[in-house]
């Protein structure tokens, strides 16, 4: 109830309101704490502005009063109040205090704050250089190359690979820059390889359309994945024949990716044939124009493919299901036993009378699809509430014994407290092997390291840039923005429900 009382003063004005909600930002309560914090940035004075950082500078803040804070902070437009918050957070020593500061300085963009990023960039913290090197990027500064060159030197691949973004970014006005991006293309290290071809792609690199080429046949998957998105990212005709040859080598995920490429960039639509492909390429190829980004095409969409067979298009609540190395991870927790409209297709939270419910509804549909995968797909399932539960060790070929183990495992499932998501998304991206994530769930996280749902988006998307796995969400709540944007930055797809 304070919490609620807490939202709607803090909409008004005044200095009592302002005195008011610095007090609940120390409050043992975190979600009164997390309420004052979503509400501080409409009360930013100076005096605010110090008390808020000298809060960012606790390393024992949780994520649920981080991540609102962070939010007001970032919001700042007036430059005295910049310039004072930059005065401030240079005195801040705790590591995830420069951390915070770091991402708001990226979000504001003021072109002052880039000498505090350029000296973080440095530090002996991993999550403060992270964040550092990832908000110099917002800036269009040749000048930051050395900045960004001595990130690749790095023991730790997501700051090698912010590095090099940063680099490609440089590229397009600095020949040294360019000349580091055509290196890493050809480097030992596979996290440059990908990165280098993204950074190929996000900055429109032509010039090393060949590189990009050669990664087709790279033995890594993610390098070959990184080659797939970043030709379609440059979008030029000489991209369709190197992928009408790569189409009948790829399986599972990265088949359908080369489809959905060449799709894109030609405007047809010829399923996984390649022999159609090979036919179009030979009768058109040498007219063939590559189609505006706008231009509308006539697709339809692809079949599913369950490991080898194709079958009509059927899926996981109606995502159709590509890859053959796939964990599912479902929420098992007290919300899930709300009822199901099934006539309506909608959820109603918190409802009662009995019925189809939501974990009916993920456990019913979850038993068909694993009784429909042939024994090349290699699976997993992940169940949570207040902690997390693996049903195997890695991912399992889906021959019928372990099948039949996994259809026992989901029916068996109870509910229980709390919403552990941030660690069952990390315990399946973990798993050797695995390219693509179904996550299910209805509702925010109430538990974990991450609770504030765009602090935890943030954290898998950090840690998924050197993994690359596929992320679908599945919102059978029907309101939760953070899933749409972790499908979206995955490549995945959302449905919410």
């Amino acid at each position: 109830m304070r919490a609620l009382l807490i939202r709607i003063v803090g909409r008004f004005e005044g200095t009592e309101v302002q005195t008011l909600l610095l007090r609940e930002l120390r409050n043992s309560n975190k979600l009164i704490q997390a309420a004052a914090a979503a509400q501080i940035g409409n009360h930013l004075d100076l005096r605010a502005i110090r008390d808020t950082c000298q809060l960012l500078g606790r390393n024992t803040l949780l994520s649920a009063v981080r991540g609102p804070l962070e939010d007001s902070l970032s919001k700042m437009t007036d430059p005295a109040r910049v310039k004072v918050f930059m005065k401030e957070v240079s005195r801040i020593r705790k590591p995830s205090g420069l951390a915070s500061a770091a991402r708001i300085l990226g979000a504001l963009g003021h072109e002052d704050g880039q000498s505090l990023l350029r000296k973080w960039a440095r530090h002996r913290d991993i999550d403060v250089s992270y964040y550092a090197l990832e908000s110099l990027r917002q800036f269009d500064d040749p000048s930051l190359r050395g900045v960004f060159e001595m990130a690749i030197g790095s023991r730790h691949s997501d700051v090698v690979i912010s590095g090099i973004l940063g680099l490609g970014k440089c590229a397009a006005s600095d020949a040294q820059a360019s000349r580091k991006i055509f290196q890493c293309l050809a480097s030992k290290s596979p996290v440059q390889r990908m990165a280098a071809a993204d950074a190929v792609g996000q900055n429109d690199l032509i010039e090393a359309f060949p590189d990009l080429v050669d990664l087709l046949e790279d033995s890594d998957w993610r390098v070959r994945s990184a080659a797939i998105e970043n030709l379609l990212r440059v979008r030029i005709r000489e991209a369709v024949g190197p992928l009408i040859e790569r189409l009948g080598k790829e399986t599972g995920r990265l088949h359908h990716d080369v489809i959905h490429a060449l799709e894109e960039l030609t405007g047809k639509s010829l399923g996984d044939s390649v022999a159609n492909w090979h036919s179009w390429w030979q009768r058109d190829g040498k007219t063939f124009r590559v189609p505006s980004r706008s231009a509308k095409r006539n697709s339809r969409r692809s079949p599913k493919k369950i490991g080898g067979e194709e079958k009509s298009e059927v899926g996981y609540f109606g995502i159709p299901i590509h890859s053959d190395r796939i964990v599912f991870v479902l929420d098992v927790s007290n919300s899930m036993r709300a009822p199901v409209d099934g006539s309506q297709a909608t959820v109603t939270r918190g409802g009662s009378g009995g019925g189809t419910t939501r974990l009916d509804a993920a456990t019913q549909n979850l038993v068909e699809v694993i009784g429909d995968f042939d024994s090349d797909v290699h699976f997993n399932l992940v169940f949570f509430h207040s902690k997390v539960f693996r049903w195997n060790a890695k991912l399992a070929p889906a021959i019928e014994v372990n099948k039949n183990r996994a259809i026992r495992f989901v029916k068996k499932q109870t509910t229980a407290l709390e919403t552990l998501i941030y660690d069952s998304v990390q315990t399946a991206m973990e798993m050797p092997g695995v390219d693509t994530v179904i996550l299910l769930t209805d509702g925010a996280p109430t538990t974990g390291e991450f609770t504030h749902p765009g602090e935890m988006v943030r954290e898998i998307l950090r840690q998924n840039r050197s993994r690359r796995i596929q992320i679908h969400t599945i919102d059978l709540g029907g309101s939760q923005q953070w899933m749409t944007r972790l499908a979206k930055a995955t490549g995945g797809r959302t449905l919410a429900r």
